[in-house]
């Protein structure tokens, strides 16, 4: 990274930190970008709305939706991604699509998963 990049990551960061500050997230913890979170208790793990053998919808981020039972996480962080489209390889189809760029990080993590 060059200066210039460096420091507008810099800043990101600490808007990052501020929003979560607001919200009551201490600072060491909102800080700390070494931390993983895991659920310990079995009863509040969560759990899949669809079961491994179901189809995958069209709207393939609901496959990824879990529901949670027992006590809600202390802290829920989400992603929010730009409004670009991605080019994307279908190897199915054997094409390239356009894609969002959300659909594309997860199309990516789901390969890497698989």
């Amino acid at each position: 990274l060059n200066l210039e990049e460096v420091s507008k990551a810099r800043q990101l960061f600490s808007n990052e930190l501020e929003k979560l500050m607001n919200v009551n997230v201490s600072k060491a913890d909102a800080s700390n970008i070494g931390t993983k979170a895991s659920i310990a208790e079995k009863e509040s793990a969560p759990r899949p709305l669809m079961a491994d053998g179901d189809d995958i919808p069209d709207d393939c981020e609901r496959a990824y939706e879990v529901e949670f039972q027992g006590a809600t996480p202390k802290l829920l962080v989400g992603l929010q991604f730009p409004k670009v489209k991605r080019i994307w390889y279908n190897s199915t189809t054997q094409l390239h699509e356009e894609v969002d760029m959300w659909e594309h990080v997860l199309r990516t993590v789901s390969e890497k998963l698989i």
